[in-house]
């Protein structure tokens, strides 16, 4: 059995937009999580006990590396979207470049 489309109808136009959303976005993501770090040492020091010590800076630590991995995880998953969304850019042109 055949495709069942002579020509996919596909907003390339809207799917280059959101390509430039989901970068800017992974790129903001990944700027923000090393602006982070970068704050985290400036004010605290690398090592636990050279600036702030105790409890409250383990649980500091403790909910600073949640986050960081959050913001990891949603760089990831934008990365991971826009893959996507260029693989199905590509079917799409790849059909109607079959179909002409």
């Amino acid at each position: 059995m055949g495709e069942p489309y002579v020509h996919v109808n596909y907003d390339f136009g809207a799917a280059d937009q959101l390509a430039s959303a989901l970068t800017a976005a992974a790129n903001d993501t990944h700027a923000l999580i090393e602006q982070r770090k970068a704050a985290r040492t400036s004010l605290l020091g690398a090592e636990p006990g050279l600036a702030w010590d105790g409890r409250h800076r383990r649980d500091f630590d403790r909910d600073f590396t949640s986050q960081q991995r959050k913001l990891a995880a949603l760089e990831d998953d934008l990365r991971d979207a826009l893959k996507v969304l260029h693989r199905i850019s590509q079917q799409a042109h790849d059909v109607n470049k079959r179909h002409r």
